[in-house]
């Protein structure tokens, strides 16, 4: 591969990984900040609870998404494999 077709697939690398992680990082930030202003407001204090509602967010995010990441995934890998 010349110079520049692999700096272009560094980009394209960099970019799917951005892609595919800020959904989920998102969506722990959203799932943590709700069980944080619900437990607050009830005066439950249990931090299984928070990570609890952080796995699930995310799990949920990652299941909705999957075909989404399969593909960026697989398109990433034929343009480096070619």
């Amino acid at each position: 591969m010349a110079s520049a077709e692999l700096i272009e697939a560094f980009i394209d690398a960099i970019r799917t990984l951005v892609l595919l992680g800020l959904p989920l990082v998102l969506a722990c930030v959203v799932g943590g900040s709700l069980m944080g202003i619900i437990q607050s407001a009830t005066s439950i204090h249990e931090p299984v609870l928070g990570y609890a509602a952080r796995l699930g967010a995310v799990a949920l995010v990652f299941y909705l998404m999957l075909p989404s990441f399969t593909q960026s995934v697989l398109s990433l890998a034929e343009r480096v494999f070619r």
